[in-house]
C-alpha cells in the first residue's frame, strides 16, 4: 500500500466523519423543531377551543341584552302612550 492510497483513505474517513456529524446535528435540530411545533399546535388548539367557547358565551349574553333592550323599548312605548 502506498502513501497516496493511505492519505486518500484517511481523507475519505475524515470526510465521512465530518459529513455524519453534520447530519446527526441536523437530525437532532429537526427532531427538536418537530417537538416544539407539535407542542405549539396542541397549545394553539386548546387556546382556540377556549376562545370559541368564550365567544359563544358572549354571543349568548349579547343576544340576551338585545332581547332585554327590545322589551324595555316596547315597554317604554306602551307606557308613553
Amino acid at each position: 500500500m502506498t502513501w497516496e492510497i493511505l492519505a486518500g483513505l484517511i481523507s475519505l474517513a475524515g470526510f465521512l466523519i465530518t459529513f455524519c456529524t453534520v447530519i446527526a446535528k441536523n437530525t437532532a435540530a429537526m427532531t427538536e423543531l418537530r417537538t416544539t411545533l407539535r407542542d405549539f399546535r396542541e397549545s394553539y388548539e386548546r387556546a382556540h377551543s377556549d376562545l370559541e367557547r368564550r365567544v359563544e358565551i358572549h354571543g349568548d349574553e349579547i343576544d340576551d341584552h338585545g332581547t332585554r333592550i327590545t322589551r324595555l323599548e316596547e315597554w317604554r312605548k306602551t307606557k308613553g302612550e
